[in-house]
């Protein structure tokens, strides 16, 4: 992968994100770039959320046809929770419901393959607006980054101690569409 955005979605209750796909490296150029995988870290998530799944579908050339279509995989979010999917793969975010008003926040990790003749029409850097003097922002922003990190420290022991895989009970190796680690785990 050669190209990353970084999302931090922040849901209030009753609102939710429709069918899409992950496609928002910032390229001047006609053509559309797919995310090659997602990775979505869950940082906030109230403890009595009612909905608020995660639905990842297969991919189609029909978008329309899943609004009533059963998902391939529906993830219920945990804080400290890490999914990896592929980013072909259409998925939507159902809304919620919680008495203890709690954001339900995510970091989205977008990675992309960009061809050589695509990527240096690549964004290499946006600057988001902000108080340099405000100390909210900056801790916020320090503990995005502590998340981030952590959350890859984790994934880069969990490639080289399984290459990716996961083992079944007869020692087979089955390959996986998707993932779900729990980063703040430490059974695994």
């Amino acid at each position: 992968m050669n190209a990353f955005v970084l999302n931090i979605v922040a849901f209030e209750q009753k609102y939710s994100v429709g069918i899409h796909l992950d496609n928002s490296v910032g390229i001047l150029s006609r053509h559309i770039f797919v995310a090659h995988q997602t990775d979505v870290f869950y940082t906030s998530i109230a403890s009595d959320m009612k909905g608020g799944e995660l639905d990842v579908f297969n991919y189609t050339n029909n978008p329309s046809e899943l609004n009533f279509a059963m998902p391939e995989k529906t993830i219920i979010p945990k804080e400290n929770m890490l999914v990896r999917f592929r980013g072909d793969s259409y998925h939507r975010v159902r809304n919620y419901t919680s008495s203890s008003g709690v954001e339900r926040t995510s970091l989205i990790v977008e990675q992309y393959k960009i061809d050589g003749e695509y990527y240096k029409w690549t964004t290499t850097f946006i600057e988001v607006g902000g108080d340099p003097n405000d100390h909210e922002l900056r801790q916020i922003v320090r503990d995005l980054v502590k998340m981030v990190l952590f959350c890859f420290f984790v994934y880069s022991v969990y490639v080289m101690s399984s290459r990716g895989r996961l083992r079944r009970s007869n020692g087979r190796e089955k390959s996986r569409r998707w993932r779900r680690r729990d980063c703040g785990s430490r059974s695994r």
